[in-house]
């Protein structure tokens, strides 16, 4: 495999933070082999096959496909379109919910919000409605070792049996700040050279969260302006404001790839390159109005990248729709573990290993309840391969907290200079929405214009609301009666 590009900054560059780097990096390796036990060779469990892969999971917060690989041409991200390059890159892929702790919980059970219960962000005392397998705890009854690094966001906290847990909230002392990637490349390489045995790690970066820091530990070394970007195209208008806050964005886009860089490099020198699953998603779209915490395709929609040299045929891009709840059916096919019974997903994996060929007729879906309490605004969502179906449960109700972790908001907006989009009726629609909103994703990518009353559209419309009300039933969605189907 072609080396990655080396994310290391010259010596120059790094003399103010050499020793600290170091010192983080024996402290890791101290903290792995005091704190916890390994594998050694005659102690790896019987059920273990010869070459059992590791497991890379790497998340970062707030990433929709703002990445050059998805055709952006305003980030940088040579890491990451490496990975793409080289690995699977998943054209269209969701999360269940574009709010970090119900996709998160999504991620780790397979379970939609509304089965596993956790409808809300866990700091603001939402959590799953009882314990469900996860990843972690699958694998570790296989007898992986099992880590994080960095955020988790879920509850109940303990619902993962972590054998090695670093994160901002419990180990200060090592990891102060999960914008610092080289630590967190760092603490993980002590994790994979401390381990004989197979391991499962999530890497959890909280970059390109808000707040959206234009540098952090001197990355990125040239951090961009508001004068050398444009605001994202599904605001729909654009103000010094917005590039500004859209360059902090890129910004943090820019050292998380840094990280993921000095990620892959770790794994080589640990000679684990071969052996091991890499996954890079978000867990929702990008911090502004309309994506996160939001139904519309940039909210939920993330980059998903599978990556493994002698595990992936690379080199190829797959428009089969999938999602978040795919993942741990994928884990568990590719390490010949149990999946459990009744999962709404399915395995990837013959995908990634070119078997399976895309379909043409599938669906995806996702919904929101709540962020904080104070913001409960219910919504489901399904879409095919060019259309998106907006459910809203509280239909002509204000939607609470629009500005989204401070995203500049109406009024803002009004009067602003846009390129042909009526912004007044888009956010009109945003702020109060009906009861239906139906996307040509193929003709307006941005959802800015609601179709759901265009007669020549009520079949496409019907069959969809057809479709997400089937789903709700399979699933158990307790607001089922909230919203009848579409007339």
């Amino acid at each position: 495999m072609p080396r990655l590009p080396s994310a290391i900054p010259t010596p120059v560059a790094r003399s103010g933070w050499f020793k600290r780097f170091i010192f983080s990096f024996w402290v890791a390796l101290a903290l792995v082999c005091t704190r916890l036990p390994l594998w050694a060779e005659e102690d790896t469990p019987p059920m273990l096959a010869t070459g059992t892969p590791n497991i890379l999971l790497i998340v970062a917060d707030d990433l929709g496909i703002e990445l050059g690989c998805y055709g952006d041409g305003q980030a940088n991200t040579p890491h990451i379109d490496r990975l793409a390059e080289q690995g699977v890159r998943f054209e269209t892929a969701w999360v269940t919910a574009a709010s970090c702790s119900p996709s998160r919980a999504s991620i780790h059970t397979g379970l939609y919000p509304h089965q596993n219960g956790l409808t809300g962000l866990s700091h603001h005392g939402f959590s799953m409605n009882k314990r469900y397998p996860t990843i972690a705890s699958l694998l570790k009854e296989r007898g992986y070792r099992t880590g994080l690094i960095g955020k988790f966001h879920i509850a109940p906290q303990d619902i993962c049996p972590w054998d090695f847990q670093f994160t901002e909230d419990i180990n200060r002392d090592v990891l102060a700040d999960n914008r610092d990637v080289r630590t967190m490349a760092l603490m993980a390489e002590g994790i994979m050279a401390g381990n004989t045995g197979p391991f499962f790690l999530m890497m959890s970066y909280n970059d390109p969260h808000a707040p959206l820091f234009n540098q952090r530990q001197g990355l990125p070394e040239n951090p961009v302006s508001a004068d050398d970007v444009s605001a994202l195209g599904f605001s729909g208008y654009t103000s010094p404001a917005l590039r500004e806050r859209t360059a902090g964005y890129y910004n943090c886009i820019s050292r998380l790839d840094t990280g993921i860089g000095l990620l892959m490099d770790a794994l080589e020198r640990q000679g684990k390159l071969d052996n091991t699953l890499v996954v890079l998603i978000g867990d929702h779209g990008a911090p502004f109005a309309r994506a996160k915490m939001s139904c519309y395709d940039r909210g939920l929609r993330i980059p998903l990248i599978a990556f493994g040299p002698g595990l992936v045929k690379g080199g190829r891009a797959s428009k089969e729709l999938v999602s978040t709840i795919d993942l741990l059916p994928t884990f568990m096919e590719a390490t010949g573990t149990r999946t459990p019974g009744g999962l709404p997903g399915k395995s990837l994996l013959p995908i990634l290993q070119g078997i399976h060929s895309d379909n043409k007729d599938g669906f995806i879906y996702a919904s929101h309840y709540a962020h904080q309490k104070d913001a409960v605004f219910p919504m489901r969502a399904i879409r095919d391969k060019q259309y998106l179906l907006i459910e809203n449960l509280r239909p002509d109700s204000p939607r609470p907290r629009p500005e989204v972790d401070g995203c500049e908001i109406w009024p803002a907006v009004e009067g602003r200079p846009n390129e042909g989009v009526d912004v007044d009726t888009v956010y009109a629609t945003y702020l109060k929405p009906p009861q239906s909103e139906l996307y040509d994703l193929a003709a307006d990518p941005y959802c800015f214009k609601n179709l759901a009353e265009v007669p020549s559209l009520q079949t496409v419309r019907r069959r969809l609301a057809d479709k997400l009300n089937a789903w709700r039933e399979e699933t158990g969605d307790p607001l089922l009666s909230s919203v009848d189907s579409a007339p």
